[in-house]
């Protein structure tokens, strides 16, 4: 698709619609997704020229509806070629990429949800995508994508496209669908179909293959950093957001968790209250399991962040106090159970 865009911008299109403009209109695509608000689509889409990339290709039915005299490009590719760039894609943003987008869980969802609503909201719209071209259940395993799903999906796609728009002509009798192979079909079939002057023979067809996979990072010849890579844009007004969102949700997390022990401390100390042997080891239990949870989270979401780095590191190493913690108290426990039965 990347390849496409830049031959569409030699054709002189310059108001393109791609997946790199989801960062601005993310609480749009918000609202057609969970309230399933299509009229949304039109504010998405107003002023340009060419709509594409995901999750646009999701709505590709709504969109021809919405615009009756639009022309469609399908693009295609060999398989074998589709299948090895979507693996290297989803192994990326599944478990390299800060954040983990593809995540799925609800566990994650939530504390994402909670943490960075802006993130999550344009995470949402990524998955949205993932799910509706792999299959509803593509990212449900551990052990990666539904590889027979996933081809099947590919084939479904293509194939409904053709059978939907091969016939369809314009108002002119111009065919509404050009199926398009980019690695190999060049200028003349895309300049034609669009009514547009076919490029000079010294103009090469442009071939793009470094893709970014986070959409709005740049493709660059060293490695981002991990910050560059979740925030593509350090400067934009969405990085901005997330950075409040993400100060803003740890204090609140922090100063409710505080809160919550401050007044069972109290609450022992005023009244004296004798906690039961058994009560005690499954109230440090529960501290474990809810620690070790918020370090995955922070671990997932906030690692290597500069402004946060140690709190993943901070929240392991309660957590390692805190078992080290209940194998003190279990041991004693213990032992005054043998002692007071002897």
């Amino acid at each position: 698709l990347k390849t496409l865009h830049q031959a569409l911008r030699g054709l002189g299109y310059s108001h393109i619609y791609d997946q790199e403009d989801v960062l601005n209109t993310y609480h749009q695509w918000d609202r057609v997704l969970r309230d399933g608000d299509e009229s949304a689509l039109g504010e998405i889409f107003r002023g340009h020229e060419v709509v594409m990339g995901m999750p646009t290709f999701c709505f590709w039915e709504q969109v021809t509806k919405m615009y009756p005299n639009a022309k469609v490009i399908l693009t295609v590719r060999e398989e074998e070629d589709w299948w090895q760039s979507v693996c290297h894609t989803w192994n990326f943003m599944e478990k390299d990429l800060p954040g983990a987008p593809l995540k799925h869980g609800s566990k994650m969802r939530w504390c994402e949800q909670w943490l960075v609503p802006s993130y999550h909201k344009y995470c949402e719209a990524l998955r949205f995508a993932w799910k509706t071209t792999l299959g509803v259940h593509a990212l449900g395993g551990e052990s990666g994508l539904n590889e027979v799903l996933a081809r099947n999906c590919f084939r479904r796609h293509n194939a409904y496209v053709e059978a939907t728009l091969g016939t369809e002509t314009l108002s002119d009798g111009s065919p509404r669908l050009l199926v398009y192979n980019v690695a190999k079909d060049g200028w003349k079939p895309l300049s034609n179909f669009l009514g547009k002057s076919t490029p000079q023979a010294e103009v090469e067809f442009p071939c793009v293959t470094g893709v970014p996979c986070f959409p709005g990072g740049e493709v660059k010849g060293t490695t981002p950093s991990y910050e560059e890579q979740l925030l593509p844009d350090l400067d934009s007004e969405f990085a901005d957001q997330v950075r409040r969102e993400m100060r803003r949700g740890l204090f609140l997390s922090a100063a409710i968790l505080t809160l919550v022990a401050g007044i069972v401390i109290a609450g022992l100390a005023r009244y004296s209250i004798e906690v039961p042997p058994s009560l005690t080891c499954l109230g440090f239990l529960s501290l474990l399991v809810v620690s070790w949870n918020v370090h995955v989270v922070l671990q997932g979401l906030v690692l290597r962040v500069p402004a946060l780095f140690m709190l993943p590191t901070a929240m392991k190493g309660l957590f390692i106090a805190g078992a080290l913690q209940a194998c003190f108290i279990s041991y004693g426990i213990l032992k005054e159970m043998l002692v007071t039965q002897d």
